[in-house]
């Protein structure tokens, strides 16, 4: 009687578990039918049952099942005969990568395990275009999401969009704030020396969102020593020593901009204006008129010079009320009227140009 017992009980156990290696054969038949639903059927139930949850097989035909329900989601039309099963799994590269990885821990190097390294490499480089949609459709959250998920499932960027994966992150985090893991993701970019010199930049901007000033100028700096020539960095470190009121050192650098660019107006106007926040007014009116030597048009020139020489004869008419009747007080109310009659062509040009500014200019 027991020994009936034993073989009834053994018989049982047999043929369970050949009901489950059934299960993945009939979930393997189905996906070759193009019968998604009840390929997932039975490989979700293959893998939880004890007699094949750690069946290389089965987690890769479920992986392989779950990136058809990505391409019906998609409704590409060479997948057309998938496009009735779009809907039925919210997020089917998830849980085929999470499918594939369980085939290569449990495959040990087999036959499954090996080609479900190669179709993670895949979901990689498909998730990576979900991040790039969620990126133009300015979901950057989502995208940010998407990208790490890359980062995660293909370190060794056997998919080839590892530093672009990393450079979309940075972005994403620092549009939404996430200025750290901005900060993070732009220094793997350095470490992987896929880094340029804007990656340098970048990181200088997210450390003073961050209210780090000395951490961004270290950066500028650092970028600076490997470009010296960059445009941006020399920008950039000029607008560092502008923070810490150091306009004489910001002149000096903005000299090096204008020497690489010597073309560029708004350079020279900057400079202008410096001098002018410096109180040097013969080199302030200098800036401007060297900005407007390359353009006559260029309006904040022309309305700050006008301000310039309106203010300085403002300063010297005050200078005349305080002084006595004689040779000084005409010397000041002459100086004062040379300045009003410079200021006068520029102001009037500049209310001509933009007559928004007639309150400002009536002002003076």
């Amino acid at each position: 009687m027991k020994q009936l017992i034993f073989i009834l009980i053994t018989l049982f156990i047999s043929s369970a578990a050949i009901a489950q290696k059934s299960a993945v054969q009939s979930g393997s038949n189905y996906l070759n039918y193009k019968q998604l639903e009840k390929a997932k059927k039975s490989l979700d139930a293959a893998v939880l049952h004890e007699k094949t949850s750690k069946n290389s097989k089965a987690w890769k035909l479920r992986g392989e099942t779950y990136v058809y329900f990505h391409f019906a989601n998609l409704k590409l039309d060479e997948f057309e005969d998938y496009h009735k099963f779009a809907g039925v799994v919210e997020d089917p590269l998830s849980i085929a990568t999470e499918s594939f990885q369980k085939a290569i821990e449990y495959g040990n190097g087999d036959e499954h395990a090996e080609e479900s390294e190669k179709e993670l490499t895949r979901v990689s480089g498909l998730t990576y275009n979900l991040a790039i949609g969620k990126m133009n459709s300015k979901d950057y959250e989502g995208a940010l999401v998407l990208l790490e998920k890359v980062i995660e499932i293909d370190p060794e960027g056997k998919a080839k969009v590892l530093a672009d994966a990393h450079k979309y992150a940075a972005a994403c985090a620092g549009v939404t704030k996430k200025h750290q893991k901005a900060i993070d993701h732009y220094n793997v970019l350095l470490e992987m020396e896929k880094g340029e010199a804007k990656i340098y930049t970048k990181i200088a901007k997210q450390y003073n969102a961050l209210e780090q000033p000395e951490k961004a100028k270290e950066y500028i700096e650092k970028g600076r020593e490997l470009y010296p020539e960059d445009q941006s960095l020399l920008l950039e470190a000029i607008n560092v020593r502008l923070g810490e009121e150091n306009k004489e050192e910001a002149i000096e650098l903005l000299d090096l901009a204008i020497a690489n660019d010597p073309e560029n107006v708004e350079f020279l106007f900057i400079k202008g204006n410096m001098y002018q926040q410096l109180g040097d007014i013969d080199k302030a009116a200098a800036g401007y008129t060297e900005a407007l030597e390359k353009d006559e048009n260029h309006f904040e020139s022309i309305f700050h010079l006008g301000a310039l020489y309106f203010n300085k004869g403002a300063d010297l008419g005050q200078k005349a009320r305080d002084l006595p009747p004689g040779s000084a007080y005409e010397k000041a109310n002459k100086e004062m009227k040379e300045h009003f009659a410079k200021a006068k062509p520029y102001l009037e040009q500049a209310l001509g140009m933009n007559p928004e500014h007639y309150n400002t200019l009536f002002s003076l």
